[in-house]
This record gives structure tokens, C-alpha cells and sequence, in this order.
């Protein structure tokens, strides 16, 4: 949790929303609300070989609750 999450004493809940594993590859979707209140929205690919965890690539997501209405896309 140090190397992930170095603030993972602030966090009051962790959701999982969507999971799927293919071959050695998993996929998770999932919500983390903090202690003040304040939620986001993160994914992570985790691939295991021999057993293992060999590696874990994480996609930062948003705030909850999303700043850009359903169906429309922020200017860049």
C-alpha cells in the first residue's frame, strides 16, 4: 500500500464495479471513496504468470460525481 496507495490511511471505502479475467490477464473497474467524502473512479490491468502477479498497469479515472454530463466530451 505504500508503493499504490501512500494514502491509503484517507481511504473509507473501496467498490468494486465491474471485474473480468482473460487467460493470465484480470480487468477491474472500481470506486474509492476517502474519509472527507470525496469519490473517484480508477481501472487496473493485472497480469499473473506462473501464479504470480507479474505486473499491474492502473488508468486513473475521474471524480465522482463527473464533472462532463452523460453523452458530451471535455475540450481539450
Amino acid at each position: 500500500m505504500k508503493v499504490c496507495w501512500p494514502n491509503s490511511a484517507e481511504l473509507d471505502d473501496f467498490t468494486i464495479i465491474h471485474e473480468a479475467a482473460v487467460g493470465d490477464r484480470a480487468f477491474v473497474v472500481y470506486e474509492v471513496t476517502t474519509r472527507a467524502g470525496q469519490r473517484m473512479r480508477n481501472s487496473e490491468l493485472h497480469t499473473v504468470h506462473g501464479g504470480k502477479l507479474a505486473a499491474t498497469e492502473v488508468y486513473f479515472g475521474w471524480n465522482l460525481p463527473h464533472d462532463v454530463p452523460k453523452g458530451q466530451h471535455r475540450n481539450p
